[in-house]
């Protein structure tokens, strides 16, 4: 607060501090001279989350967490290996990956109304005043009732269509990430009609951000598990830059490029790269999740 004062009476705070350690520290400004004096702390729910979206933002959602810890191990590895230890990943078209994202349901809060297409921070605000702070209480509302609270704020917000809003909330209550993501798709087609690509929606965005889900660009190597950088750039330089050509080279190759590479290389183990690379060829990227779920570093789960 940048205050060097003694004889502060009183600490007002109208929204809560980001955490109880700052607010320790911020009411401590207070009585330094040993008067009596007092904190007063007003808040509402909006406070909070605001907080629990800087928190979702922020910090490493828990499923990533999950899988630093489980690449340590007992014995020390040299960091290339645990450098190559990639969490499970996908093509650069995520909505092929909707059975993956349809797993990590309870990793995402039922207040992200920002993965909503039309909905970003200042709607958001306008729906919490509202008293809309979920996907479940959003998907009850009409959008004739969601536009007469926008008019409310002004003829600033007629622009906001909250006609899809309602059909989006739904499908985000129910879990239903892939029905969402054609939803999207659907909204960014009729905005766009000429258009034929094939653009990473708004949820799609949250879900990468959070790190549920890495997106790789085709061919690229590092989306089997236990392949990452250095790695690829050796499989590459002996002329396997694909995953059709991976798919189709022999174990006791790779084996024979890794130890030619050095000691460092010698944990790798690269018996399920050719199966998984066999189903990123063909875009089955549902059985690539299910095949990478019980891999860990490219091998078996023990």
């Amino acid at each position: 607060m940048g205050i060097d004062k003694a004889n502060v009476r009183t600490v007002i705070h109208t929204a809560l501090p980001g955490s109880v350690e700052a607010y320790y520290q911020e009411i401590g400004r207070a009585g330094r001279d040993g008067a009596p004096s007092r904190a007063v702390l007003m808040h509402s729910y909006a406070d909070r989350h605001t907080h629990d979206f800087f928190h979702e933002r922020d910090y490493p959602a828990i499923m990533v967490l999950e899988r630093i810890y489980g690449q340590l191990t007992e014995t020390p590895q040299p960091k290339e290996v645990v450098q190559e230890s990639n969490p499970p990943s996908f093509s650069a078209d995520i909505s092929a990956n909707t059975e993956a994202i349809a797993t990590s349901n309870n990793v995402i809060g039922e207040s992200q109304l920002q993965v909503l297409e039309g909905i970003g921070p200042k709607v958001m605000e306008i729906l919490n005043n509202g008293g809309i702070y979920t996907f479940g209480q959003l998907s009850t509302k009409s959008p004739v009732a969601l536009r007469e609270l926008l008019d409310t704020y002004g003829t600033k917000y007629r622009m906001f269509d909250p006609a899809t809003w309602v059909d989006q909330a739904s499908l985000a209550h129910k879990g239903d990430w892939d029905g969402l993501v054609e939803k999207q798709r659907e909204l960014y087609k009729i905005k766009n009609p000429s258009s034929t690509d094939i653009v990473e929606t708004k949820v799609e965005k949250h879900f990468v951000r959070m790190g549920l889900v890495k997106k790789f660009n085709q061919d690229d190597l590092k989306a089997i598990e236990g392949i990452g950088p250095k790695i690829e750039s050796l499989l590459i330089a002996d002329g396997i830059d694909t995953w059709e050509k991976l798919a189709n080279v022999d174990v006791a190759t790779i084996k024979a490029i890794l130890d030619k590479a050095g000691p460092k290389f010698m944990l790798a183990d690269p018996a399920t790269w050719g199966e998984q690379a066999s189903l990123a060829a063909a875009a089955k990227w549902g059985e690539l999740a299910t095949l990478q779920d019980n891999l860990k570093g490219g091998k078996p789960k023990a």
